[in-house]
């Protein structure tokens, strides 16, 4: 935990109870590495309110849910992998051109590994 690049807490009423949950998240928030999303309605005391949360509780988990790619450009910036939001909101050709204009990501090799073309 304390080597991680990025400390994601996903927020309901049982997250924000629970002690374990809250002390995570003061972690990340320490390690200027905090990333929050709230999947359930729920209040938030300080500090935990004090760190946006993208408000995925609509459930709706496809690349039009603007804070589903926000959160996850989010953890792509904080661990090294930035960009990686346009990845869930592109269309097919998108998809296909995506791993070509970044190479170093961790999609582009893959895809290069296993040879995958049109």
């Amino acid at each position: 935990m304390r080597a991680a690049k990025a400390v994601l807490a996903c927020w309901s009423p049982g997250a924000a109870a629970s002690e374990w949950v809250r002390a995570e998240a003061t972690i990340g928030r320490q390690r200027n590495a905090p990333c929050a999303c709230v999947l359930e309605t729920c209040e938030l005391t300080p500090p935990f309110n004090l760190v946006h949360a993208e408000d995925l509780r609509s459930g709706a988990l496809t690349g039009e849910n603007r804070a589903r790619v926000k959160l996850v450009d989010q953890l792509g910036a904080l661990t090294g992998r930035p960009g990686i939001g346009e990845y869930l909101s592109a269309d097919a050709a998108g998809v296909k051109v995506w791993p070509v204009s970044a190479p170093k990501r961790s999609i582009g090799r893959l895809r290069r590994a296993l040879a995958i073309t049109d």
